[in-house]
């Protein structure tokens, strides 16, 4: 059979006729195409990334200002200066310059940015809400309904997978192998996946790590064992994805997951959805 991909004749007629021979034969795989839902999920979960990555940033310059003009020592006290006593502190803060204006529309740019994030978010859960996955997925620590629904909507359907190595090969979380002869070489994992459900992964992993659990054990032993912290988050992260796999497959919740937490994340949840979000 000619290959389609390396033909050096090509053509309409041949390429049709190639293509015509694959699909009697049932070679030609099969396509996944989402469903509209998963994909007005998915821009609505990138919409809140994007939302996200925004707060983070104007936040990083707010710490910058208040680092240049010599403010932040003011905030030794506080835990989190974008708290309730922290933001009541920034706006006493007077310079008597037009440096003002800028810590001024700084604040007020986050403030619009966490609007934004708070109606994304009551849309969000009451999506998660209704979604029996997602709240399977919410059994593993680590995992709250944001983090879950991006990564039930960049999977899809679970039963496309033949086994775990192809949900991981598919998030790219693999490390790349040449062979040439007798000789092989692995090298950084492929990335060849939707970047979306590799970073998710990682931060949650950072979040589950915090724990005694045996993901941690793995991140620790990896650790020890490549000496490269960067190595082992990567592995953890792949050892979540393949627990993730049997989870969605089998139906079955989170074995080391701690059931009062999990109560706690869907009271959260059901309280999320009741949020009454101000229109701007």
């Amino acid at each position: 059979m000619s290959n389609l991909g390396h033909s050096k004749s090509k053509t309409d007629q041949k390429d049709s006729e190639i293509l015509a021979n694959l699909l009697r034969l049932n070679y030609l795989p099969l396509a996944y195409i989402p469903t509209p839902d998963t994909i007005a999920t998915r821009d609505l979960l990138r919409a809140r990334i994007h939302i996200g990555s925004e707060i983070r940033r104007v936040k990083n310059r707010i710490h910058a200002f208040l680092l240049k003009n010599n403010l932040r020592t003011r905030f030794i006290n506080k835990s989190d200066i974008f708290g309730k006593a922290g933001r009541k502190l920034i706006t006493t803060i007077k310079l008597d310059s037009p440096r003002d204006c800028i810590l001024l529309t700084s604040m007020t740019q986050l403030e619009s940015l966490e609007k934004q994030k708070q109606i994304l978010d009551s849309e969000i859960a009451k999506i998660s809400l209704k979604n029996d996955d997602v709240l399977l997925l919410m059994t593993t620590p680590g995992l709250d309904f944001y983090s879950a629904l991006i990564i039930y909507n960049e999977i899809g359907d679970i039963n496309r997978f033949k086994d775990s190595s192809a949900l991981c090969m598919y998030s790219g979380l693999v490390p790349g192998v040449w062979s040439s002869a007798d000789v092989t070489r692995i090298g950084r994992m492929t990335k060849r996946g939707p970047p979306t459900l590799r970073w998710i992964l990682t931060v949650v992993v950072g979040i589950i790590i915090r724990f005694e659990n045996p993901i941690r054990e793995f991140y620790r032993r990896i650790v020890r064992k490549k000496r490269s912290k960067k190595i082992a988050h990567v592995a953890a992260a792949r050892k979540v994805l393949v627990m993730i796999y049997y989870m969605l497959k089998n139906r079955e919740k989170c074995r080391w997951g701690i059931e009062q937490m999990s109560e706690r994340k869907l009271a959260a949840l059901r309280m999320a959805c009741k949020r009454k979000v101000l229109k701007t």
